[in-house]
């Protein structure tokens, strides 16, 4: 009988020993557990944490991303717009030069590549920008027909030093100076309210010469009494202030009509193409 109490009793002690162990194991591994947790808890927000800053960052980059882009696109998009608006110009004058030599039979005896060329001799001794003498000066002078060859030629640089005396645009002052060259007789006095005084000697020789038929002669002394009194003004003010800014201006738009040139014909495939399925 002894001998099964102290056989339970060490059966209980050796259980009890066991059930600490157990408690204990238990104990430490759930301390690892919660430290495990606390660790990944902490972890998860860190990750939270970062994820949010890399959103940010994201958001920032692409907000720089947005700036860089429109920062060089959108002076892309001027360059483009102005070199296409200039070779516009350049082309339409020079087809303006074209069509009205054709229409008037060549009469003032120049070819077109003689007209464009000095327009271009004129832009870099002056402040007008060769298109523009193309547009205001020449195709108007075209059109009176008496005026050829020398004549024409000095007429335009007269027309532009009109212009800068007065402080006028070119149309203007060329649309006065054809029609006192081409009918001196009739117009003549039109030149003298800007200015110009002619001598009674001078008018008498200029109304013979009209009614003989040398109506160039004509045109010799009214451009020579003309040159006496404001002869290379334009030329003048090229020189002195923002004038050789203005030229070096002059010079950088007809790089761009190169460049628009280019474009255009890159672009006129596309555009025909839109022309074509919306008509």
């Amino acid at each position: 009988m002894a001998n099964k109490v102290g056989f339970i009793i060490e059966l209980q002690n050796r259980f009890s020993r066991e059930a600490e162990k157990i408690s204990r194991a238990t104990a430490k591994a759930t301390g690892r557990f919660k430290s495990l947790r606390t660790e990944v808890r902490k972890n998860s927000i860190a990750l939270i944490r970062l994820g949010r800053k890399a959103k940010q960052v994201g958001k920032s980059l692409t907000s720089i991303g947005k700036s860089i882009s429109l920062r060089v696109s959108a002076p892309i998009a001027a360059l483009t717009a102005i070199s296409i608006r200039n070779f516009d110009k350049q082309v339409k004058a020079l087809e303006k030069i074209k069509r009205t030599v054709k229409t008037t039979g060549g009469a003032a005896g120049l070819s077109v590549k003689q007209l464009t060329d000095e327009a271009v001799r004129l832009q870099n001794k002056t402040l007008f920008g060769d298109e523009r003498i193309l547009n205001d000066v020449t195709a108007i002078l075209l059109t009176f027909t008496g005026i050829a060859g020398k004549s024409f030629l000095k007429t335009q640089e007269a027309v532009l030093d009109l212009s800068t005396l007065m402080e006028g645009d070119l149309k203007s002052a060329a649309v006065q100076f054809g029609k006192a060259l081409n009918d001196p007789i009739a117009n003549l006095g039109a030149l003298g309210r800007t200015g110009i005084q002619f001598g009674d000697q001078q008018k008498a020789m200029i109304k013979r010469f009209v009614q003989t038929g040398q109506l160039a002669k004509a045109q010799a002394i009214i451009l020579k009494a003309f040159n006496t009194q404001f002869g290379t003004l334009a030329v003048g003010l090229a020189t002195v202030g923002t004038g050789p800014l203005t030229q070096l201006l002059n010079s950088i738009g007809d790089f761009t009509e190169e460049i628009g040139e280019a474009q255009f014909k890159f672009l006129s495939p596309l555009i025909l193409g839109l022309h074509s399925i919306l008509l």
